[in-house]
């Protein structure tokens, strides 16, 4: 039970849509930076540096920096 209570809220907190009391998630945000032209399921390692350059580029705090991806891409 708590186990589909936590996926629940990761999910809702991904991918929330922000109606029907879902809050709204990072991938509905309006302002959370995005970076265009990557394949999902097939990233690269220069994919990856275009992530990580985006985000210093936006003055992120690098050091507290957490990656969002499924088995398949890690």
């Amino acid at each position: 039970m708590q186990n589909a209570m936590a996926r629940a809220a990761e999910k809702a907190g991904i991918k929330g849509t922000g109606s029907n009391g879902q809050p709204c998630g990072v991938e509905n945000t309006t302002g959370v930076q995005t970076v265009t032209g990557i394949t999902p399921g097939a990233v690269t390692k220069a994919d990856l540096i275009k992530f990580w350059s985006k985000m210093e580029t936006e003055n992120a705090n690098t050091e507290a920096a957490a990656w969002i991806m499924s088995p398949a891409v890690k």
